[in-house]
C-alpha cells in the first residue's frame, strides 16, 4: 500500500471514529440523564450556569408523568384518555412547599385526587385553558385538600383552572376544602354539559361546586361557579371552628334549585366575608343558613355588592338565615335583591345593619321577614320597592327618618329593636315623629324609669293629643295640652293616663278599647344622666 493510501485509510478510520462518537454523544443526550449534560445560563450579569436538567425542574409539570398519548391527548383537548395517575403522581412528587404545573389542555380524570401535603400550589394556564374533566362512575369528589390525618392542611393554593363534567346522574363535588389554614382558591371556573332550561351546570343529583369545611384565614375570588349547588359550607370535622377569617371575592353563581350559597347546620361561622361583584343567578335562596343543632354563638358575617337574579323559587328568600342559637353582627351593604322572591328573613340575629341596598320586593312579595329574636336594626339609605310587605313581629321603631316613601315598607333609614328591650330603651325621635305602640284596654307601656326627663307627646288612634312634662327624679308627670280632654296625668278612668307607677313613668290605656298610640319624647331617656 502507497503511502498515500496508508493516510487516506486513517483519515478514514478517524472518520468513522467521529461520526461514531458524535452518535454516542446524541444517544447519550437523549437517555434521561441527557440534559444534565447540557449547559444554560441567564441573559445578565450575575447570572451562573447551570444545567438544562437543574433549569427544567424549577417546576413540575404534570406532563413530566405522562405517556406520549396521554401527552397527545391532553394537548389536542379530546379529554378522552384517563390521565388520573399521572396528575395524582405529579401532586405527590411536589411534596411539602411544591408546585404543580397543568399547562393549556385538556384533563380526564375519573378519581378523586389528593392534595395531603403543606403548602401544595396547583397552578393552571388559566381558567379555560386549563380543563379537568371529571368523569367518575360513582359518587365523588374530583380535588380534595385534606390531611390524610386529622389536622389542618397549611398554605396551599389552586389557581386558574376549569373543573368540568358531562356527567349527569351521580353526585360530584369539584373542590373540597377540609380543615386548611392559609389557602387560596383564585380564578377558577367549574361548570358541565347538563342543560337545565338555558343554562349548562355541573349537574347531577345535587353536585357540589365547592365544599368547604374548616378551618381559617382563606380567600376565594374570581369564581365562575354553574352548579348545582355552588358554593356550601360545612361543619369542620376535625375541630369545633368551622370557617373563620374566610374572604370570598368576586363569585359569579348560578344554582339549580339549590342555594347559591348553602350554610349547613351546626356551622360555627367567624368574621365571614362576602364582597366584590357578586352576582348570584337562578337557584332558590341567594344565601340559606337554616340552623338547627348549633349550641354557640357564631359572629360577624358581612355581605357586600351582592345582586341575586332570577329567583326560580318565589316562596324563597334572596338572603335567609335561621339560627339555631345566635348570629352576632350580621352587615349587608351595598347589595340588590330580585324582585322574582322574597326578600330578607332572619331569626336569631343581633346586630342587623343593611345600608345602601335596593330591595326589589314590591305588591305581594316580603321584603323583609323579623321576629322579637331579631334584636338591633339599623337601616341606612334603604330602597324598598313600593308595594312590598314587612313581617316585623316584636318590632319597635325606635327612630327613623325620612317617613316612607309612598307605598314602601319601611323608611330608607330607622332604628328598630325588639319590643321588650324597646320599652326600656326608647330613644328621642323628632325626625320620624316618634315610635308606634298598640295597647289593649288597661293595657301598660313603659316610657322610661326615674332619669327619664323631657316632654312627651301622645297621639292616640283616635287623633287625641295629650303633651305632658316628665321630671325625672322628681317622679311627676305634668299635664301640659289636652284639647280633647281625654288624657290624664294619673290613673283615672275613661282616660290615657301617662304618670308615675312608683317606679317607671308610663303609659296606661284606660279608655275601655284597644288603641294604637304615636309616643315621642324629646329630651332624656332611661339610662341617661338627667
Amino acid at each position: 500500500m502507497s503511502g498515500f493510501s496508508r493516510r487516506f485509510a486513517a483519515a478514514v478510520d478517524v472518520a468513522a471514529a467521529g461520526v461514531a462518537e458524535v452518535a454516542s454523544v446524541f444517544a447519550t443526550l437523549l437517555t434521561s440523564g441527557g440534559a444534565a449534560l447540557v449547559g444554560w445560563i441567564q441573559a445578565g450579569a450575575g447570572a451562573i450556569t447551570r444545567t438544562v436538567q437543574d433549569k427544567l425542574r424549577d417546576q413540575i409539570s404534570v406532563l413530566d408523568f405522562m405517556t406520549t398519548a396521554q401527552i397527545a391527548d391532553v394537548r389536542a383537548k379530546t379529554g378522552a384518555v384517563d390521565v388520573t395517575a399521572a396528575l395524582q403522581a405529579a401532586i405527590d412528587a411536589a411534596g411539602t412547599g411544591g408546585a404543580v404545573y397543568l399547562p393549556p389542555g385538556v384533563y380526564r380524570v375519573v378519581s378523586q385526587l389528593l392534595v395531603n401535603q403543606h403548602r401544595v400550589h396547583l397552578i393552571g394556564a388559566g381558567s379555560w385553558a386549563t380543563r379537568i374533566v371529571f368523569a367518575p362512575t360513582v359518587a365523588g369528589t374530583c380535588l380534595k385538600l385534606k390531611l390524610t390525618a386529622a389536622g389542618m392542611l397549611y398554605q396551599g393554593s389552586v389557581r386558574g383552572i376549569c373543573f368540568y363534567s358531562d356527567n349527569a346522574t351521580v353526585e360530584k363535588t369539584a373542590i373540597e376544602v377540609v380543615d386548611v389554614s392559609g389557602y387560596v382558591l383564585d380564578d377558577v371556573v367549574i361548570g358541565g354539559s347538563v342543560v337545565v332550561g338555558s343554562t349548562t351546570f355541573w349537574g347531577g343529583a345535587n353536585s357540589i361546586g365547592v365544599r368547604y369545611r374548616g378551618r381559617e384565614v382563606c380567600k376565594s375570588s374570581r369564581f365562575y361557579v354553574a352548579a348545582d349547588r355552588p358554593i356550601v359550607i360545612s361543619a369542620n370535622p376535625n375541630n369545633s371552628i368551622g370557617v373563620d377569617h374566610f374572604h370570598f371575592e368576586d363569585i359569579f353563581l348560578f344554582a339549580n334549585a339549590n342555594p347559591c350559597v348553602e350554610i349547613d347546620t351546626g356551622v360555627n361561622l367567624t368574621s365571614v366575608t362576602f364582597d366584590g361583584y357578586n352576582p348570584w343567578v337562578l337557584g332558590t335562596c341567594g344565601l340559606q343558613w337554616i340552623d338547627t343543632t348549633a349550641t354557640q354563638v357564631s359572629q360577624v358575617l358581612a355581605l357586600r355588592g351582592i345582586r341575586t337574579e332570577q329567583g326560580t323559587a318565589p316562596g324563597s328568600f334572596s338572603i335567609r338565615i335561621e339560627h339555631n342559637y345566635g348570629l352576632q353582627g350580621l352587615s349587608i351593604e351595598d347589595c340588590q335583591f330580585d324582585s322574582s322572591r322574597e326578600g330578607i328573613k332572619l331569626r336569631k340575629v343581633t346586630g342587623f345593619n343593611l345600608r345602601n341596598a335596593l330591595v326589589n320586593q314590591g305588591a305581594g312579595r316580603i321584603a323583609l321577614d323579623v321576629d322579637a329574636t331579631v334584636k338591633g336594626m339599623t337601616f341606612d339609605e334603604v330602597q324598598w320597592q313600593t308595594g312590598g310587605t314587612a313581617n316585623m313581629t316584636g318590632q319597635v321603631m325606635v327612630n327613623g327618618s325620612p317617613k316612607p316613601q309612598s307605598g314602601a315598607a319601611l323608611p330608607p333609614s330607622a332604628r328598630y329593636q325588639e319590643s321588650g328591650l324597646a320599652e326600656r330603651h326608647t330613644g328621642t325621635d323628632l325626625a320620624n315623629g316618634g315610635y308606634f305602640v298598640a295597647l289593649a284596654d288597661d293595657a301598660v307601656h313603659i316610657i322610661g324609669g326615674a332619669t327619664t326627663v323631657g316632654v312627651l307627646t301622645v297621639i292616640d288612634s283616635d287623633n287625641c293629643v295629650g303633651v305632658f312634662m316628665l321630671r325625672g327624679l322628681y317622679a311627676v308627670a305634668l299635664e301640659m295640652l289636652d284639647p280633647s280632654v281625654v288624657f290624664a296625668a294619673a290613673d283615672t278612668d275613661t282616660m290615657n293616663c301617662v304618670f308615675w307607677n312608683g317606679t317607671n313613668y308610663v303609659l296606661k290605656n284606660r279608655r275601655g278599647v284597644a288603641l294604637n298610640y304615636r309616643v315621642t319624647l324629646t329630651g332624656s331617656y332611661t339610662g341617661m344622666a338627667s
